[in-house]
């Protein structure tokens, strides 16, 4: 009879209203009490949770200033309570592992080295936050500051990790770069189908592209609303639709809506949950998420799971979205625009045969009802890894 597992689960956030690895973390908790893995979960953030949750999650707060979205206020968002909370947690939950999500603030830090002080075996998962991409945004300055703070605060520590998870081959390559000891483990990201509503309607599609996820310059909406320009097409809307993480960005948006006289054909709709999501989803010809890095963004399953195809771009790390009827681009403003032009050159047969090829994909390879096995294989193989050293602390 094989061991009942207990895994203790560390991240920046968890909330039903919050996007990115929040939400992979839900679809990970979901498994585990399927499964019936014990689990405990330590954040520094937390949002709305699933009913029965809360007595499972501790929240070890930190100054509200730290929560601002940019590196300098990710690398001090830490409380004099932090070490010992985790420290007490692992010694009261006596977890067979420890789930480390996200690189780059000090509860990652923390969690390592109350794992080394323990002897508890830790798996890493980046969740794309080593991509190449995210280096070479907001400057040299930016870059230099981030790399320095990778190589000598983080990356000594995080090297110590027993596992490290890779979501796509792509984000494997890159982080043998970072981690050249260290044993992968490669699971792709998924969605629990039993929990998609039932709101296929192909009487009410809507002559609309529509996009959904964070208003953030990564998620390339500037690059979709070019695109939308260029593209040889009437009659058509482009939703936008998901909370706005950075003002500046946005006053970029509306700027560049204007000067393309866009603005009787593109909405702003703000942040969408639920059932309304899917049902907004459903109704839609075609989703595009244009982002430039991304480790297989949710928001092409999520659709898929409706059956809606999605336009998206390569640096998804879908590279086989294609044989399940999407589209794949660069993402460049001319060739979007040029898949764009595709999409709404469909017949409805065309569209609804897309749709259900996109959810026959999504069913055999990023479904959990598919990689769920693969999770509980890779934690009973990080649970069994003995360590052999215990660093100075």
């Amino acid at each position: 009879m094989e061991k009942h597992l207990k895994v203790l689960i560390i991240s920046e956030s968890i909330g039903i209203e919050r996007f990115g690895v929040a939400q992979v973390l839900l679809e990970i908790i979901a498994f585990c009490e399927r499964r019936d893995i014990d689990f405990r979960v330590i954040c520094i953030q937390v949002g709305s949770l699933p009913e029965g949750l809360r007595n499972k999650v501790k929240h070890i707060p930190v100054p509200d200033f730290l929560l601002m979205k940019n590196l300098i206020s990710r690398m001090f968002r830490w409380s004099p309570r932090m070490k010992s909370e985790i420290h007490n947690e692992i010694g009261n939950f006596q977890p067979d592992l420890i789930h480390i999500h996200g690189v780059f603030t000090p509860i990652q830090q923390a969690a390592q080295r109350g794992a080394a002080s323990f002897n508890i075996p830790v798996l890493l998962s980046p969740h794309g936050m080593l991509e190449p991409w995210t280096w070479n945004q907001h400057g040299l300055t930016y870059k230099i500051l981030k790399r320095l703070y990778w190589d000598l605060v983080l990356r000594p520590r995080l090297r110590q990790v027993d596992y490290i998870h890779a979501i796509t081959s792509l984000e494997a390559k890159n982080l043998r770069t970072e981690f050249p000891k260290t044993e992968q483990i490669l699971i792709p990201n998924s969605i629990n189908l039993s929990r998609i509503p039932d709101v296929e309607d192909h009487q009410s599609l809507d002559r609309s592209i529509l996009f959904f996820g964070r208003i953030h310059p990564k998620k390339g909406v500037h690059t979709l609303i070019e695109a939308f320009h260029l593209a040889n097409i009437t009659g058509w809307r482009l939703i936008i639709a998901g909370p706005v993480f950075s003002q500046a960005y946005l006053r970029e948006l509306n700027k560049q809506i204007k000067l393309l006289d866009l603005g009787d054909q593109v909405d702003f709709i703000g942040p969408v949950y639920g059932d309304e999501k899917y049902q907004l989803m459903a109704r839609s010809w075609v989703v595009v998420v244009p982002s430039s890095s991304e480790v297989v963004g949710l928001v092409n399953l999520e659709a898929a799971s409706v059956r809606t195809p999605t336009i998206t771009t390569n640096a998804t790390g879908l590279s086989d979205w294609e044989d399940g009827g999407g589209i794949l681009v660069d993402a460049d403003p001319i060739l979007l625009s040029k898949a764009i032009e595709i999409a709404t050159s469909w017949n409805i047969d065309e569209r609804i045969q897309r749709g259900i090829a996109s959810r026959s994909l999504l069913e055999s390879k990023y479904s959990w009802q598919s990689n769920g096995p693969l999770w509980e294989q890779a934690y009973r193989l990080v649970a069994s890894a003995k360590r052999t050293d215990n660093p100075d602390l």
